[in-house]
């Protein structure tokens, strides 16, 4: 706060020679020649209200002192229509006699806001009756006046400053200030219309509101913002000395005192006793004493409360310091978010503590953490959030335990997070494991104007786990970079490179949400795009991939030295006429040791084991490039009961290969054959399709049953010793609904399907008034004239028919849907797929999902989890997401192998959801999918959350996100930043809210 010229609300105390005017409780005293009349102002009260259109309105006093003829006392209201009526004239002569008052009916025009009444029955001098402008009467006063200050209050009504002639609005007398005793926070019952339906006022039965106040909304510098002051009774004992008792208010820009009583000295001290506050937007001090000095802006309380609104973030102190900044410093206090009530369930203790909601973060020294009262944690210094910002601190730390021989024991972290600054940010994070050893991790992020990116490390000492560990003694690492480049208007650039020490590092330390044998990539590309209005539009790629197999029963995968490809498409305009082109250049390239031949027993004690790789047989070792080309183009069109598409599609792939053995060269009827094949085909089609509909009358309203009938025919040649082409990319595509509209059964070109065949289908859907669809249902299959023969193993077709698909969805509510897929194979009569589904979500944060899915036959050549017993695949999938109450909802998942007769994946989990924390229990047995059936093992895991909300999150048992991102229906609450393995579990729940708790992503310059 600034001193500024004068108090506004100041006690008048006006001296010349011996004449005194005093404004006390209620009356106006004048003192002349040491006789002092009383004039009692609640004679004035009838007249303070104005009438407009039989509305009252607050009414202005405005006090006129004039030199040579008195005191003049005016009321006036504002009315509508930005005019102002004069309500009351007083009149006061240099004798001490009072003369009555009178309404006047008289408007008053805008540019005189302020003369006396003419009205006015008394008899006067023409100098007191005259349409004097307000300026002219105070250039005679100024000399009385001009010791006094340049406003003056009268209890609490009005405020005038004189030497600019310019009258300020004072609100209606405020009430009692209710702060003191409710501290903002009002019910639910009692919230207004329209603010009661969030899920945070919900769980906290209320919310903190900030009342109505004059200057709330002020937007500038509060330190040179005018200073005003209102109470019941001012007294004053000169410029720099004065006193105010009842409902005392003082306010400068947005800031705002009160309290009973107040005294200021010295020109810029202000005391407060008995129910003192200070608000600014946003927070709120109350104590029993507050001292404020207005020019250095510093307040101090004593025996103190607080209140951070937008949080919720409140507590108790035993002495507060408010700086002008805005930080506040307590001794001897208390923090929590729990609202207030008799159970708080979790409370920050500190000798001292320090809040800045400018920086958004808060310290204590010498903590104590309580937890429904009693005390379970002591630091000597600890920092937590104050909103959602970033900051450098200490992160929640992240604790599991197990008893298992081949676990990691005690396993403790504790993230340390440096915000290094607005577009880069860093988290260390030292590691230790009882049965391990330790690591330290490292994670980097950046952001420029024209790149982002993300590097994480972690090293890790030499592995003393022995039970089942093919890498005792072992030092382990893994390095992840991604980095995303805008190198110019039209170029981009693209790193991820990847590495680990060993295949079994992401399974045995578990870091992030990386799947544990998913491929590790080594790659970067470089994006050229051609985008616009233009006719042709077309994207150059150039790159290399190198992939690292992380799974033990699998074979390796290809990586790409050379990946090159131009891709685009050209139209004109509205014209129906379009073409597609992609070229593409690869050289592939696999590990010598790529194909897994099993596992064996290393060390039978120990149960440890490694798996066995070779080298693979004839096609199967094959190296090299392939050149392919694809061009279409076709002619569409289109009208609202149908439309007719004719294209022609040319493919060609070609061939430069390495690594075959001779004997396979040999088989070929030329070394060219085997070593540089080769295969081109057109492929024909025409694609058409009815829009057909029809009312219909669906209950109460309204609705359409459509009828889309759709035909195409294909014809691609056929194309012998594809058995020569190497299936670099390539594998042949699941049937479905969507297959009968496919130019190719292949996934790539290293196939080209020949094909003589016509498709047919139908749809049929039922749709509301609004657009939703009730119902659909598909139907089709592919009449084969001529069967196909090209396949990815030597095999032949004799079939006529595919098997029949059909596809339905109905959802009889908006909260319930049923799905179903089913193939059939008419031939052999055997359902060859079947999968049926339920989505029930009668509520919001609820959902019952039951899924069943049958499978005749296996991937070809699949070694993984079921499918090694038995070409047949039968799961039941069971997801439940169900509030209980508001604050309690049960999750779980089920996932049943009905082939094998066992479960593959249980999870069954209670949460607990208040205002200030919440609370996670989950059980889960699992096996895992990437082990072989006759390999893989249950194991079972309990895992505890526990997030105290603006303080931060203390997690035992594991991974606990990404085993909820594995319940459909499941999302999570957002919280601050936490573990990476917390983070890697949730995910087995579908549907999961993958919103991760970390820091927001750092922001651009």
């Amino acid at each position: 706060m600034s001193p500024g010229p004068a108090l506004p609300g100041q006690p008048l105390a006006v001296r010349k020679k011996k004449t005194e005017i005093k404004i006390g409780s209620g009356s106006l005293f004048l003192f002349a020649r040491k006789n002092p009349v009383r004039f009692p102002l609640p004679h004035l009260g009838p007249h303070l209200l104005c009438s407009t259109r039989q509305a009252q309105l607050p009414a202005q006093l405005l006090l006129v002192v004039s030199a040579n003829h008195g005191i003049v006392l005016r009321l006036r209201a504002t009315a509508t229509g930005s005019q102002e009526r004069l309500c009351v004239s007083c009149g006061f002569t240099r004798d001490p006699v009072l003369l009555p008052c009178f309404p006047s009916g008289a408007v008053l025009p805008p540019e005189e806001p302020a003369f006396l009444c003419p009205a006015s029955p008394v008899p006067t001098t023409p100098e007191t009756v005259g349409l004097l402008p307000l300026r002219k009467r105070l250039s005679s006063m100024h000399r009385l006046i001009r010791t006094v200050g340049s406003a003056i209050l009268l209890t609490g009504i009005a405020a005038v400053q004189a030497d600019q002639g310019t009258v300020f609005d004072s609100d209606t007398a405020p009430a009692t200030d209710t702060a003191f005793t409710t501290m903002d926070w009002t019910p639910l019952s009692s919230l207004p219309a329209g603010k009661a339906g969030t899920r945070s006022e919900l769980l906290c039965e209320g919310r903190y509101l900030e009342p109505l106040r004059p200057g709330a909304d002020f937007s500038g510098d509060p330190d040179k913002a005018q200073v005003f002051m209102e109470a019941d009774s001012l007294a004053s004992e000169g410029t720099q000395e004065g006193e105010l008792t009842g409902h005392v208010v003082v306010r400068q820009g947005y800031r705002q005192i009160t309290g009973d009583t107040a005294r200021y000295h010295n020109g810029d001290q202000i005391d407060v006793k008995g129910h003192a506050s200070l608000r600014e937007p946003g927070r709120l001090l109350v104590g029993e004493e507050m001292h404020t000095n207005t020019q250095t802006g510093t307040t101090t309380i004593v025996d103190a409360r607080y209140l951070l609104h937008q949080n919720g973030l409140r507590g108790q102190a035993a002495f507060i310091q408010h700086d002008a900044n805005g930080v506040i410093h307590l001794r001897q206090a208390t923090y929590t978010r729990c609202p207030p009530a008799d159970f708080c369930a979790w409370q920050l203790e500190g000798q001292r503590v320090r809040l800045n909601p400018a920086t958004g973060l808060g310290t204590a020294h010498h903590g104590v953490l309580k937890l429904a009262g009693l005390p379970v944690l002591y630091t000597p210094w600890i920092s937590f959030p104050l909103d959602d910002r970033r900051r450098s601190g200490l992160l929640a730390p992240r604790l599991a335990f197990s008893l298992d021989e081949t676990s990691n024991g005690l396993d403790y972290t504790q993230p340390l997070y440096w915000n290094i600054a607005p577009n880069m940010d860093a988290t260390v994070s030292p590691r230790f494991m009882s049965q391990r050893g330790g690591s330290l991790n490292g994670n980097f992020r950046y952001l420029t104007l024209a790149a982002q990116g993300e590097v994480e490390g972690e090293v890790s000492t030499p592995d003393q786990l022995r039970k089942g560990n093919r890498h005792y003694d072992q030092q382990r690492w893994f390095v992840d970079w991604k980095h995303d480049q805008k190198l110019g208007e039209e170029w981009d650039w693209k790193v991820r490179y990847t590495h680990t020490s060993d295949k079994d590092y992401f399974l045995d330390l578990g870091q992030g949400s990386r799947q544990p044998t998913a491929p590790t990539h080594r790659e970067t590309y470089i994006t050229r795009r051609s985008q616009g209005p233009g006719d042709h539009q077309w994207t150059l790629m150039l790159g290399t991939q190198h992939l690292e197999n992380l799974n033990q029963y699998e074979d390796a995968i290809y990586s790409r030295n050379i990946d090159m490809a131009l891709n685009g498409s050209w139209r004109t305009g509205t014209n129906p006429l379009m073409l597609d082109y992609r070229l593409a250049y690869t050289s592939f390239q696999r590990d010598t040791n790529w194909q897994y031949r099993g596992h064996r027993q290393t060390d039978a004690a120990l149960d440890i084991s490694e798996p066995i790789w070779g080298p693979g047989s004839g096609i199967g070792n094959a190296n090299g490039g392939r050149m392919k080309a694809d061009i279409r183009t076709r002619y569409r069109l289109e009208r609202r009961y149908g439309f007719l598409e004719p294209g022609i599609r040319l493919r060609a792939t070609g061939y430069r290969l390495t690594g075959l053995d001779q004997s396979y060269i040999d088989s070929a009827d030329s070394p060219d054959q085997a070593l540089r094949p080769a295969t081109s085909a057109p492929s024909l089609y025409l694609d058409s399709g009815l829009f057909l509909e029809r009312p219909l009358q669906l209950a109460q309203q309204q609705g359409t049953w459509t009828l889309e009938p759709r035909w195409r025919y294909l014809y691609t040649p056929r194309r012998a010793n594809q058995r020569f082409n190497p299936a670099f990319t390539t594998a042949e595509s699941p049937f479905t609904y969507n297959s009968l509209w496919a130019d190719d059964r292949f996934s790539d070109s290293d196939r080209l399907g020949d094909a003589n065949q016509l498709s047919l289908g139908m749809v049929s859907r039922v749709l509301e008034a609004s657009g939703r669809e009730r119902l659909r249902f598909g139907i089709g299959r592919i009449l084969y004239f001529t069967p196909p023969r090209v396949f990815l193993t030597d095999r032949t077709s004799q079939e006529t028919l595919s098997p029949l698909v059909t596809q339905a969805v109905w959802r009889p509510t908006p909260q319930l849907e049923l799905s179903q897929d089913w193939i059939f194979n008419t031939h052999t009569d055997r359902n060859l797929e079947y999968r049926l589904g339920l989505h029930y979500q009668p509520i919001q944060d609820s959902l019952v999902k039951l899924g069943y899915h049958y499978r005749e036959e296996g991937p070809p050549g699949s070694t993984t989890a079921s499918n090694l017993a038995s070409n047949r695949l039968e799961t039941l999938d069971t997801n439940l997401v169900w509030p209980v109450s508001l604050r309690w909802r049960v999750m779980g998942r089920h996932t049943y192998d009905l082939t094998h007769k066992r479960y593959t994946e249980k999870i069954l989990g209670i949460e607990r959801d208040a205002c200030c924390y919440m609370i996670r229990l989950l059980y889960r047995g699992w096996r895992d999918p990437d082990i072989p059936v006759d390999r893989a093992r249950v194991d079972r895991g309990l895992f505890l959350e526990v997030v105290l909300k603006g303080l931060g999150r203390m997690t035992g048992g594991g991974p606990l996100d990404s085993l909820l991102q594995g319940i459909s229906g499941y999302k999570k609450p957002r919280g601050k930043r936490g573990s990476a393995r917390t983070s890697s579990v949730l995910r087995k729940v579908h549907g999961y809210d993958n919103r991760q708790d970390e820091p927001p992503l750092p922001t651009r310059y």
